[in-house]
């Protein structure tokens, strides 16, 4: 077995978590500016724990609201393996998880950048919500997509332009998971 195909069924959670620790451990000591570096990572726990809060009921809504898709047999949150032989509670149960976890993580990131955004980082504007939001929704969606794409090709697993078409659109739904948070927040932080 090659190493590609042994490293793919865990390519797209080791990525996602991967890039949602690398922005809570990286982002705080860019942001701190004044802070103590203790302080900023507090501030950075509070930022996860809020963010946690906000997006759980949103990224419980993405896992399971699209298991009508995995259950149509076009894609999934899950590895492609775990679909490939069909419906099952074993490939539901794995896509909502996933899911609820990919929704979380970029719910975290976008809450992260946003409080960096607070802080003074400058990140690219022009949207109607605060640019972190935006900025952590496609970091983490377009982790997502680009590697579960990678995985449907390594594992050598039958895709078409369904699969693509929904795989986009489930990383869609994880581009928005950071924006419903910071609504759900209520919109307002730090005069943003």
């Amino acid at each position: 077995m090659a190493p590609t195909e042994r490293l793919a069924p865990y390519a797209t959670p080791a990525l996602v978590i991967g890039l949602t620790a690398g922005v809570l451990l990286l982002v705080p000591p860019l942001a701190a500016g004044p802070l103590a570096l203790g302080e900023a990572y507090i501030i950075t726990a509070a930022l996860v724990l809020l963010a946690v809060g906000y997006g759980a009921p949103y990224a419980a809504v993405v896992a399971v609201g699209t298991l009508a898709l995995l259950r149509l047999g076009y894609a999934g949150y899950a590895s492609p393996t775990v679909a490939d032989g069909g419906p099952s509670t074993t490939a539901a149960v794995r896509h909502a998880g996933a899911g609820f976890g990919y929704g979380l993580a970029s719910a975290c990131v976008g809450s992260v950048l946003v409080g960096a955004e607070v802080a003074g980082l400058p990140l690219p504007g022009a949207f109607p919500i605060p640019s972190g939001a935006v900025v952590g929704g496609l970091l983490v969606g377009g982790a997502f997509v680009a590697s579960q794409l990678w995985r449907y090709r390594a594992l050598d697993v039958a895709h078409d332009w369904q699969t693509v078409a929904t795989t986009a659109a489930l990383g869609a739904l994880l581009c928005l998971s950071p924006a419903v948070t910071y609504w759900r927040f209520g919109g307002r932080l730090g005069g943003l």
